[in-house]
């Protein structure tokens, strides 16, 4: 289904833990985004911070780096899609 599309899509994009997130050990932050129904990003924001402000800008570059996402399947009624995904952050 799409939202699992999207999920691997997302986790793909996800940033590995280089340099900016050095020292930072775990963390979850919720972003919301808003796609058009060619899967380009329209908007995103942090809806809830990890308490990390290094894991919060990973979270929202996340976003930027699967941009654009996969395409609104033919089922899909509508021009835009909002929803809010949890990020989460487990580095050793």
């Amino acid at each position: 289904d799409y939202q699992s599309k999207l999920s691997a899509w997302l986790a793909r994009h996800k940033p590995d833990g280089g340099r900016t997130m050095r020292g930072q050990r775990q963390g979850l932050a919720l972003v919301e985004f808003t796609l058009k129904r060619n899967g380009a990003v329209v908007s995103k924001r942090l809806v809830q911070s990890s308490g990390n402000e290094a894991l919060d800008a990973a979270a929202l570059e996340m976003i930027d780096r699967a941009n654009p996402m996969p395409a609104f399947p033919a089922s899909f009624a509508g021009e835009e899609f909002t929803l809010t995904v949890p990020v989460q952050f487990q580095l050793r």
